[in-house]
């Protein structure tokens, strides 16, 4: 293996690869490395570049449902309604 150690993510200190802990933490941090990201380089999420608010207005605004679609749910209801009581109702229907 080219790398059979990494850097410590809590002091720095160099980490050899199958360690059960960190030398510079341990006994106060025992952990273990996590392969799968090893040599990933991703960046740190910075909290500062999210803005929740926006997002919020963005994504969630409840003003942008067109008014025709309400209408097309209350059709099928009825239509669901309908549907659902014919069997009933026809035997009525058929005597009177």
């Amino acid at each position: 293996m080219a790398n059979d150690s990494y850097i410590c993510p809590e002091c720095g200190t160099e980490v050899r690869v199958g360690a059960d802990a960190c030398p510079g933490c341990y006994p106060a941090k025992p952990w273990e490395h996590d392969g799968d990201l090893d040599g990933l380089d991703l960046d740190e999420p910075d909290a500062d570049l999210f803005d929740y608010e926006r997002f919020v207005a963005e994504e969630l605004d409840s003003g942008t449902r067109p008014r025709g679609i309400q209408i097309v749910w209350a059709v099928v209801a009825l239509l669901l309604i309908f549907a659902l009581l014919a069997p009933l109702l026809y035997p009525l229907i058929v005597k009177w």
